[in-house]
């Protein structure tokens, strides 16, 4: 008899679930079905807008990075190109500044005699060449001036400069000095950070080698 109570239950049970399965689902279910697919929707468009920011930030941030050692490679060759003036016994270094370098790069055949003109003639055989970054500026710049300027031009080398910085050193890598005839190194610090990123800074020590 219990059986046959237990096999009457599970039959009404099965016919339940016919029955409501013909009948589809009701209003409160779709409207549940429907919040909770429209909540699922929204956290994947969440996850999928931050992974496209996160990604085109760390893009940035890497391009501004070697933007920036780019930069201080490409002056490093400069700086080691400087002029030495064996009769003097000083490098040809007519400004040295925080933010600004003006050097003397020999062009054809050796003259022992710096020039010291903004733009000189091809008497000494040497042309100017000017590492800045202008007061405010957020651009560094590379430029070449003189009759043995191949060409006489200026350049930008970086934007969305933050920071800038030149130390002239002396012969221990330690003390700073001002003296174009004690100098034997540049430190170069460059900081650049584009809209939105966070700052990439970079530094190299540069050693004068003529």
């Amino acid at each position: 008899m219990k059986a046959m109570r237990g096999h009457h239950r599970c039959a009404s049970s099965a016919a339940g679930l016919g029955a409501r399965a013909r009948r589809g689902f009701t209003l409160v279910e779709l409207v549940v079905a429907t919040g909770l697919i429209g909540m699922l929707a929204a956290g994947a468009g969440w996850f999928w807008v931050n992974s496209t920011g996160l990604m085109r930030d760390v893009a940035t941030e890497q391009a501004a990075q070697s933007s920036a050692r780019n930069a201080l490679d490409r002056l490093a060759r400069e700086i080691r190109e400087t002029k030495f003036d064996v009769d003097g016994a000083s490098y040809c270094v007519s400004t040295m500044q925080a933010a600004r370098l003006v050097f003397y790069r020999t062009q054809g055949g050796y003259v022992s005699t710096c020039s010291t003109t903004a733009a000189p003639t091809s008497a000494n055989g040497d042309f100017a060449v000017t590492i800045e970054r202008a007061t405010g500026a957020s651009t560094l710049s590379l430029s070449y001036a003189g009759t043995l300027a191949s060409p006489a031009l200026t350049s930008t080398l970086v934007s969305d400069v933050t920071a800038f910085a030149l130390r002239y050193l002396a012969a221990n890598a330690t003390d700073t000095t001002t003296d174009p005839a004690a100098v034997r190194y540049v430190e170069l610090s460059l900081t650049v950070q584009p809209a939105g990123a966070q700052a990439a800074s970079v530094r190299t020590l540069v050693a004068l080698r003529n």
